[in-house]
């Protein structure tokens, strides 16, 4: 008896060394999800991580379509420094284009003007009146992946007054998707301005990941103060 339970004693002794000694598997971080990182501060060139994070309080000159976390969205400011809008939006410096980046292509003039539009924060004003201009001008977007891409333009109009004309085309990827005459949209007949927004999505496949904005004047120069591209599918990270 006094055999057997000796026995049984040096059996549970192996078993608990046993469990002890034995190597344990560390966690691989490697296998881990990765999690998009935070949206860079400096929109100055394309980068996967051009994520949107947040979306920032609805004003009246936000865009109306909301941006889901995670996805690409780019936004600049026309003839314009890089600039924090009032609702929380990062806007990037104007520059022509370059591979792999984004930018404005072909002969452009700037301007900067007095609108004031109506509805928009005083402080938003440096935003909304520099201007870039042409008759026929683009700007290209290098992008991340096949998406539908939402885009946003602005307007203003500060140099003509009630009963002259702005009248130019918009085009995305070559093909005309808009025509109007920008006067009348902005300036009332008492001369006060406001600000015009207009949206167009666009379907952008794997064979050509570069998006073309096209301005084209008509009997005026084309113009723009603003642009925003925002994806609707979550980036896929390298």
């Amino acid at each position: 008896m006094r055999l057997i339970i000796f026995l049984l004693n040096i059996a549970l002794i192996i078993l608990i060394l046993t469990h002890f000694l034995q190597p344990h598997s560390k966690s691989d971080s490697s296998k881990r999800p990765r999690v998009p990182a935070a949206a860079k501060n400096d929109l100055y060139e394309y980068d996967p991580n051009h994520l949107s994070q947040t979306q920032p309080t609805s004003t009246p000159e936000s865009t109306a379509t909301p941006i889901p976390t995670g996805v690409y969205v780019m936004r600049i400011n026309a003839n314009g420094v890089s600039l924090v809008s009032t609702d929380g939006r990062l806007w990037a410096q104007d520059k022509p284009y370059s591979e792999n980046s984004y930018g404005y292509f072909g002969s452009t003039l700037t301007a900067n003007g007095n609108c004031s539009p109506r509805g928009v924060n005083p402080e938003d004003y440096l935003l909304y009146d520099t201007i870039r201009y042409g008759m026929f001008m683009d700007y290209k977007f290098d992008l991340p992946q096949a998406d539908t891409y939402h885009v946003t333009l602005y307007f203003t109009e500060c140099h003509h007054n009630p009963g002259e004309s702005r009248l130019f085309k918009i085009l995305m990827q070559g093909s005309q998707v808009d025509q109007f005459d920008l006067v009348p949209l902005c300036v009332s007949p008492d001369g006060s301005r406001s600000l015009l927004t207009k949206s167009y999505d666009v379907a952008i496949t794997s064979d050509n990941l570069v998006l073309d904005i096209g301005f084209q004047g008509m009997n005026d120069n084309a113009e723009v103060s603003a642009i925003q591209i925002s994806g609707t599918q979550l980036v896929k990270l390298p």
